[in-house]
This record gives C-alpha cells, sequence and structure tokens, in this order.
C-alpha cells in the first residue's frame, strides 16, 4: 500500500533548497513515529537533502542513475514496476517527496498524511493539486502550529 506523509504551508509549499523552510520539532517526531520500521520512497533531491539515510527505515530513492551506496538504500530505475510490487505489498511505504515523486504517485496512494503548517514560508517546491472531493478525512490533530490530517481515498461505489 503507497501512503502520502508531506507537510506544506498555506501555499501548499514543501520545501526550499530541498530543505524544509520551518523548524517544527513536533512535526518531526510525528513524522519519526509514523514512519518507524516501514519504507520510504523519495527522489534524489529529497534524499540529497536529507543527508544520509534515516535510521531504522529503508528508503528507495526513484532516479534514473544510482547514486552513492548506502545500507538501506535501494535505487529505483523502474517506477511503473515498482509501484505495481508496492501495490501488491501489504506493507505501507510512505511516499515523502518532492513534488514530482508525489505528482506521480498520488494517483495510487490510499492515505495521506498532511501536517498543514500554518502561515506562507519561503519556498521553491509545492505539493500538486489535487481533488479533495476524492478523499475523505478520517481524523484531524491539532498542535502548535500545523495541523495534522489523515485522509483516506473515497470508495466509490
Amino acid at each position: 500500500m503507497l501512503s502520502i506523509i508531506v507537510a506544506f504551508d498555506e501555499s501548499r509549499g514543501i520545501g526550499k533548497d530541498n530543505k524544509l523552510p520551518w523548524h517544527l520539532p513536533e512535526d518531526l517526531k510525528l513524522f519519526k513515529e509514523r514512519t518507524l520500521g516501514h519504507s520510504l520512497i523519495m527522489g534524489a533531491n529529497t534524499f540529497i537533502g536529507m543527508g544520509a539515510p534515516l535510521k531504522e527505515r529503508f528508503t528507495y530513492v526513484i532516479n534514473e542513475d544510482a547514486l552513492k551506496p548506502y545500507d538501506n538504500v535501494t535505487y529505483i530505475t523502474d517506477l511503473d514496476s515498482f509501484i505495481q510490487e508496492c501495490l501488491s505489498s501489504s506493507e505501507e511505504f510512505f511516499v515523502c517527496g518532492g513534488s514530482s515523486i508525489y505528482k506521480q504517485l498520488l494517483p495510487y496512494c490510499e492515505k495521506m498524511y498532511i501536517s498543514k503548517i500554518s502561515g506562507t514560508f519561503d519556498t521553491d517546491t509545492f505539493f500538486p493539486d489535487f481533488d479533495v472531493n476524492k478523499w475523505d478525512v478520517i481524523k484531524v490533530s491539532a498542535y502548535e502550529g500545523f495541523i495534522v490530517e489523515e485522509l483516506q481515498r473515497s470508495k466509490i461505489v
């Protein structure tokens, strides 16, 4: 199963120069709690911006060329085959950026975990448009400076 995990501001900005433009330790803590022990999927720029793989998570990097080898990192060059593998798995894979990866994988995702950051920041990368009518909000949690919405893709009857 594919799920999106993202933090964006009021203009749906997600980053600046491959970094988060805000510092919200509570949001980072929630990200860690949600993804620990799971696999992450990201683009090369997001991976490079992190500096190193995150501990206790396996990372798939969507990139045409393999970058520096790391333990617990696999570089994906055939996205279509990889998507099919994820969809047939019972594991929850977390798509965590950047913009083009979100856009490519959004149609295949069943869940989204969105941290909506209060305010507008200086960003150069944005979360893609999506039809909110195709998603059901199943949980909302409020924190200082942001809220987290958990969304489930609506079932068409």
